[in-house]
Parts: C-alpha cells; structure tokens; sequence
C-alpha cells in the first residue's frame, strides 16, 4: 500500500521536473519563476514524504514500532 503511494509520488515528481524544465527553458517572467518555485516546493514536499514512508515500511520489516518525526 505504501509503495503505490511512493510511486504515485514518483509520477508526479517527474511531471512536476519536466513542468519545471518547460518553465525555466523559456523566455523569462515572473510568472515563470514563481510556477518554478511552487512546482519546486511541491517537489521538496513531495521528496519529504516519500522519506517518511519508507522509513514507515522500514520500521515494519524490522517489527518497530517507534516513530521519530
């Protein structure tokens, strides 16, 4: 269950790294450089919680049972 999530996330991180690349490739604005840096936040969100759940699968295969934040 996890893993389709990570993948999932995967998917919309490569989307939202060739949104990028359009947006920095092109002419320059504003505009462009803000879209950049949403789809680069989103990007970071998105990295931080495929960490987490991997460490949640992790946690599982050895039997943890604490969770660190």
């Amino acid at each position: 269950m996890l893993q389709g999530y990570i993948e999932r996330l995967g998917v919309q991180m490569e989307a939202a790294e060739a949104d990028m690349d359009k947006l920095t490739s092109g002419k320059k604005s504003k505009k462009n450089d803000a879209e950049a840096a949403r789809k680069q936040q989103a990007i970071s969100r998105h990295q931080w919680h495929v960490a987490k759940m991997e460490q949640m699968i992790r946690m599982m295969d050895n039997d943890g049972t604490e969770m660190r934040h």
